[in-house]
């Protein structure tokens, strides 16, 4: 300080004063507005001996300053390495400044936005004209710069969405065949993220702001996401911590993952009962050995196919009694498949195509009739073996099992070994 440490200009007079203490707390970087990259949240705290270090999950730290992007609250933990207590701090990037321009990262973005919400013709868009739209594309107005925008190969990211404060509803023709879209930032005044509003488009992340209270059928495509969250205000759906889904509240439905998806993040406490329609659809699992909570009831149509999982734990899942149409269809990953007891009714062709399995058991002590139309293993391997409880062959043959249409009238003979 004697020296003239703290009146230096440039970077240093942003440093805090020197002291003599044990250590310094860190501190939010005030003034933060989101500008479309990553930005260091605090200034670091010290410790005369060892170090700092930081976390924006409370779980997994790191002695590298927290960054974000979005703009909203965030909560650092920070400690001391090698220490259990934790404090925290709130550090926030707001969402627009008070006035002035957006800046746009597409220039094609930025002209397809002006040319529709230009209010004052000046070539710009402010914030203020951007939260004064309340819908977006007209997809009954062929010269609607907007939806001739969405086909468009150079649209592939629109944070700016963010600043259009008076949408509350997203639908299916907002962002209809935008297959080139990989990044997006909602606004947090949308209530309504329509069925297919997104299912179109190649999005590698998505934050769900807590103002969303409903989420439609197929609203988003799991294949590309790599990262899923949920502001933890939504009081409709949640995301537990590292776990990169979203789980409806109120229907303990597991709706949407994606190919970084963790299992064991998801609390086995009855918060799923239900994997929801297209819930992995596509998706590439970073571990493709699948733990589904054994609190699930039900797996809907479509909720894995095209996957690469690998194996399944339907076992396991003692109150498990329907797995809807197509739920598998496609995972050729697969080559064991367990049939739990509880099981009341299956689909078609739940394990259709899936050419690589050879083994199945079933635990149904007493076997409902199967079509004999369309059958739950249509198209699998001729060399597989159904396995079935001993003595219950004959009952398994009567409900129709082995006379399923490319069904399971290709298996081997329906046996009693274990």
């Amino acid at each position: 300080i004697n020296k003239g440490w703290e009146e230096v200009d440039g970077e240093l007079k942003s440093f805090r004063m020197i002291v003599d203490g044990d250590s310094t707390d860190p501190e939010a970087i005030e003034g933060l507005v989101y500008n479309g990259k990553d930005q260091k949240l605090i200034l670091p705290g010290t410790y005369r001996t060892g170090m700092m270090e930081y976390s924006l999950n409370g779980e997994t730290y790191s002695t590298s300053v927290p960054t974000g992007k979005n703009a909203g609250d965030y909560t650092v933990y920070y400690k001391k390495v090698g220490e259990s207590d934790a404090s925290t701090l709130t550090a926030t990037i707001a969402s627009t400044p008070a006035s002035g321009n957006i800046e746009f990262a597409i220039p094609k973005v930025k002209a397809a936005c002006v040319a529709k919400w230009d209010t004052n013709h000046d070539g710009e868009l402010s914030y203020e004209e951007a939260a004064a739209v309340t819908s977006l594309a007209d997809a009954d107005d062929i010269n609607d710069k907007f939806v001739e925008l969405s086909s468009d190969s150079e649209f592939t990211s629109f944070d700016e969405f963010q600043y259009f404060t008076g949408v509350t509803s997203i639908t299916i023709n907002d962002f209809a065949v935008c297959e080139h879209l990989t990044s997006i930032t909602l606004p947090n005044s949308i209530t309504d993220i329509g069925d297919n509003a997104f299912h179109e488009c190649p999005l590698t992340s998505i934050h769900i702001p807590a103002s969303v209270n409903s989420i439609g059928t197929l609203a988003f495509y799991p294949k590309f996401l790599q990262a899923i969250t949920v502001d933890p205000d939504n009081t409709k759906f949640i995301s537990p911590t590292g776990s990169n889904t979203i789980i409806n509240i109120g229907s303990k439905t597991l709706i949407l993952g994606c190919g970084n998806t963790d299992f064991t993040k998801i609390p086995n406490t009855g918060i799923v009962e239900t994997v929801g329609q297209s819930a992995f659809e596509f998706t590439t699992f970073a571990n493709p050995t699948i733990s589904l909570p054994t609190t699930v009831k039900s797996i809907v149509k479509d909720a894995f196919w095209g996957s690469n999982i690998t194996s399944i734990n339907l076992g396991d899942l003692t109150e498990l009694t329907n797995i809807g149409n197509q739920a598998f269809y496609l995972c050729n990953g697969l080559r064991e498949v367990t049939i739990p007891a509880s099981i009341t009714e299956m689909g078609i062709s739940v394990f259709g195509d899936c050419e690589n399995i050879v083994k199945v058991v079933s635990n149904i002590e007493e076997p409902f009739e199967i079509p004999n139309d369309l059958g739950s293993f249509v198209f699998c391997t001729e060399n597989a073996v159904l396995y079935v409880p001993t003595g219950k062959a004959e009952a398994y043959r009567t409900a129709g099992w082995e006379e399923i249409y490319y069904n399971l009238k290709s298996f081997r003979t329906i046996t009693d070994d274990d």
